[in-house]
């Protein structure tokens, strides 16, 4: 037995240990916060059932509309409710998808890079704890398509970094790494960007180890590294065909031009700020990962075509002017790159040069690594493991803040889900309503609804403005609405609402401010609708108490207005 063998043994049951911690601390969070999801979610689950019963892409049942973000999510949804009928399936297949990223990359991480140093070690550690934390609980178990769109970025990362070491591809990769990309494309159509600068990182790599800087050779490199772009190129083809277009009618309503640019920055800053570490947490280790790579002169051309990423889905959001709502947009233009510096730190310094050559420089000499590599493993100089001990200590210190603030979103998320369930909504298909938010009111009543957001309206109304579209609704003459007083505020501008009764409440758990929308309805349609909530319409107020006293906190609002078939305090 080696001197190795015992140090090896021990590293391998702390690693198993800490992974096991991990996996329970992630599913102790998603059970506290179950049924917990996101309003858009249902918008998915509606398109999903409708796809069964109608064989087609609408969310009404009659016209054929793209207003899902995601073509694939929305089949996956619709072969699941063969097996599981329940408003909570896109909740379950989140779970899933984030258990099935948290196993993936602890195997990748952990077990494909050999012989990792204890710098590259805590680095894969550190991801993962990112990506186990509350706010990922957040966004990536809200029932979006996020956790499956960050498995399938992870392995393009893991399958697209070892192509990069290859002279050749196989027939075999090349096929898998074609389908990789079609599935690419059909989950989020902006992720054909992440599959060119892939296949591009690809060639730039090819050529500088093979140093055929020729036409002839870049040409050669090019056609070898294809693959991705020619699967993204067939699911867009798929696209068209199937709908019509390219960009769903969700990417139309939510961008307002390059003027608005200034409010994309902001609204990126505020958006990872309050996303705690799954959001600043993992943009700050995704810049700590580079900032290393470039100590150790591992900036290769496929490292800093790949790091751009970011930047790139960055510059074309504020070029569209594209509203960023959550930071879900953004999650994959990190983590992308985050693995990728740590497979490029994890090579060993042979594997690494393209020529093989190791040479000690005056930077490498002065941040203490004049004998820096023991049997091919660089373990990391003080200044690097400081940095990465630094980020750790952080993230410990802003963890109990964070776990605070996410219990209660979540928990208040669950609960809103538990009252929409335990009602009978869908007393109300037939009526003709009105929202902003569209989901849940969508998903639970079944009715027709004017979507004052356009994404679900056709592609003219996503065309729209957002006055415009608020008229147009209002011209519908809705039999009940659904929204903040915000929304409703807006709504009266081109309705008039004197009288409307106040049916229920519901807390939408939000981190910066309260979010609380309401069930109203017209004197005509008061009866049923607030029946429907369990409410008799003589035990509810009007909306001219809600819009005059706009100040409301979540909890007094819910606490005037009667809440999931309980009558009002």
């Amino acid at each position: 037995m080696g001197a190795g063998e015992p140090m090896k043994r021990s590293g391998i049951a702390f690693s198993g240990m800490a992974i096991s911690c991990f996996a329970l601390w992630l599913a102790a969070w998603m059970a506290l916060s179950w049924p917990a999801i996101q309003d858009d979610a249902l918008i998915h689950l509606r398109y999903a059932e409708n796809l069964v019963r109608f064989h087609s892409i609408t969310y009404d049942g009659v016209h054929p509309n793209f207003g899902t973000s995601s073509l694939l999510y929305v089949g996956l949804l619709a072969a699941a409710t063969y097996l599981i009928k329940s408003p909570a399936l896109p909740r379950l297949i989140s779970n899933l998808a984030h258990a099935a990223l948290f196993g993936g990359l602890a195997w990748l991480l952990l077990t494909k890079i050999p012989r990792p140093s204890r710098l590259v070690s805590l680095l894969s550690f550190t991801l993962l704890a990112l990506l186990i934390s509350p706010s990922s609980i957040r966004w990536l178990d809200d029932g979006m398509e996020t956790g499956i769109v960050l498995c399938a970025i992870s392995f393009v990362a893991w399958l697209a970094f070892e192509e990069s070491r290859r002279s050749a591809t196989t027939r075999r990769r090349f096929i898998e790494l074609t389908l990789l990309g079609y599935m690419l494309a059909l989950l989020r159509t902006e992720l054909a960007m992440l599959a060119g600068l892939a296949s591009l990182a690809i060639v730039a790599e090819q050529v500088a180890r093979e140093g055929e800087f020729t036409l002839r050779g870049c040409l050669r490199a090019l056609l070898r590294s294809s693959h991705l772009v020619i699967g993204c190129l067939l699911a867009c083809a798929t696209i068209l065909l199937a709908m019509g277009v390219l960009l769903p009618d969700t990417a139309l309503a939510k961008a307002e031009g390059i003027e608005a640019w200034r409010r994309v920055l902001f609204a990126t800053a505020v958006v990872l700020t309050s996303s705690f570490a799954i959001g600043a947490g993992l943009a700050l280790f995704w810049l700590v990962t580079l900032g290393i790579v470039v100590l150790r002169r591992r900036l290769s051309a496929s490292t800093v075509v790949v790091n751009l990423v970011f930047p790139v889905l960055l510059s074309l959001s504020m070029l569209r002017g594209q509203d960023i709502q959550g930071v879900r947009y953004l999650l994959w233009a990190l983590l992308f790159p985050s693995i990728w510096n740590i497979l490029t730190l994890g090579l060993r310094e042979d594997e690494a040069s393209a020529d093989g050559a190791v040479e000690d420089s005056t930077v490498d000499i002065v941040m203490g690594r004049a004998a820096f590599v023991r049997r091919g493993v660089d373990e990391g100089t003080r200044f690097e493991m400081g940095l990465v001990y630094a980020f750790v200590v952080l993230l410990f210190l802003e963890l109990p803040f964070e776990s605070r603030m996410m219990y209660h979103v979540l928990r208040s998320r669950a609960a809103t889900m538990r009252e929409f369930n335990g009602q009978h909504l869908e007393r109300l298909a037939g009526l003709q309503g009105v929202s902003m938010d569209i989901g849940y009111i969508g998903y639970f009543t079944h009715a027709r609804i004017c979507d004052m957001s356009g994404l679900v309206n056709g592609r003219a109304v996503a065309r729209m403005k957002t006055p415009d579209r608020v008229r147009r609704c209002a011209e519908e003459h809705p039999e009940f609405a659904f929204g903040n007083s915000d929304q409703l505020g807006a709504l009266t501008s081109y309705l008039a609402m004197g009288g409307w009764r106040v049916c229920s409440a519901y807390n939408f758990g939000n981190l910066r401010e309260p979010d609380t929308h309401y069930l109203v309805a017209p004197p005509a349609t008061a009866d049923r609708v607030c029946r429907s909530t369990g409410v008799a319409p003589e035990a509810t107020e009007t909306i001219d108490t809600l819009l005059h006293r706009t100040d409301l906190p979540a909890a007094e609002a819910v606490s005037r207005f009667p809440v999931a078939g309980q009558p009002r305090r």
